[in-house]
């Protein structure tokens, strides 16, 4: 994402980095590069996240190169959640827009990104 905002890309990101001020860094290369950024808050329940975890079959070996090295998906998720700082109204705002999406809401929420997207290719 900082590679495509510092180019002057728009992008559509989510609010899953677990630290503001790693997500802050993103506005703030935007701003720079006159890019805009569309956040994505995904709202599920702990249950439903591990319900996708558990039927998920993907391979766990991608956390051995990361900082997380060698846990499962389960416990890097129950690990994150701990650490997680919900953005801000404040942070809200240095968006272009920002989309909370639920399960009732998936596919107006991804119709509307791809409509903004078009809008910008445009």
């Amino acid at each position: 994402a900082g590679y495509a905002l510092r180019e002057g890309y728009s992008v559509i990101a989510t609010a899953a980095h677990p630290k503001k001020v790693i997500r802050q860094s993103y506005y703030d290369i935007a701003k720079t590069n006159g890019a805009k950024a569309v956040l994505l808050i995904f709202k599920i329940s702990d249950e439903q996240a591990s319900q996708r975890i558990k039927e998920n079959n993907r391979n766990a070996a991608i956390l051995d190169v990361s900082a997380h090295g060698g846990f499962d998906f389960q416990h890097l998720f129950n690990k994150q959640k701990g650490l997680l700082e919900e953005p801000t109204d404040s942070e809200k705002n240095q968006y272009l827009k920002v989309f909370k999406i639920t399960e009732d809401n998936t596919d107006e929420v991804l119709d509307a990104c791809i409509v903004l997207i078009k809008q910008e290719v445009v």
